[in-house]
């Protein structure tokens, strides 16, 4: 009986140290930041493909909520555009090359957490479009100069971004992860195509000529 008593402390105590252990990896491979899936503010996508050297997306912002949205001009879609917000694949399922260029901004970053490319945002009032309540905005640019349209297609695209939440005080809101105990920044995850149940339904398109 005390052979058995010992043998179920030990379990116990191994089982504790096992778990305190699990704990601090996790806490470990926590992301820096906490992403959002956006329920109120969507991206629509429309696409205008003229030649495969001229193909034209306009992402147009909707803001659904009672507030104003501010969104961050250095990544919403521009002539600028330096990183690979838009998912494009072929016909046959293959994910089109993006051509990268250099970038000036900065992006959070993990050692121990393989984070997408989010940008840290530079807060000041030039940088951000004010998007009111039950309005809307619309950006084009042309992505062949950054994807390889090698042929008429047929081709599928999502448009997607990790937005700053920032206030109107130009603030970067935060909130508490409840696994380590950090307050982190936010970032709501905005995708063409995500208003319905399943989300992300894909813009078909194929080039003119």
């Amino acid at each position: 009986m005390k052979n058995l008593l010992v043998s179920c402390l030990f379990l116990v105590m191994l089982a504790s140290f096992a778990s305190s252990k699990d704990r601090e990896q996790m806490q470990k491979q926590r992301s820096p930041i906490i992403l959002k899936k956006s329920t109120l503010i969507f991206a629509d996508l429309k696409i205008d493909a003229k030649s495969v050297g001229e193909v034209i997306a306009t992402v147009t912002f909707r803001n659904t909520s009672a507030e104003d949205f501010l969104l961050y001009k250095p990544i919403v879609p521009n002539e600028g555009l330096m990183d690979n917000d838009f998912i494009i694949e072929d016909g046959k399922h293959k994910y089109l090359d993006h051509i990268k260029s250099h970038s000036d901004q900065r992006y959070c970053e993990s050692d121990r957490y393989k984070l997408p490319r989010v940008v840290i945002p530079v807060l000041e009032s030039q940088n951000f479009n004010t998007l009111a309540p039950g309005k809307s905005i619309s950006f084009a640019i042309n992505i062949a100069k950054r994807y390889r349209f090698i042929n008429k297609g047929p081709y599928r695209a999502i448009y997607n971004v990790f937005m700053p939440v920032v206030s109107r005080n130009l603030t970067q809101m935060s909130e508490m992860d409840p696994v380590d105990q950090k307050l982190k920044p936010i970032y709501l995850i905005i995708a063409s195509g995500d208003t319905g149940p399943d989300g992300n339904q894909a813009t078909a398109f194929k080039v003119i000529r």
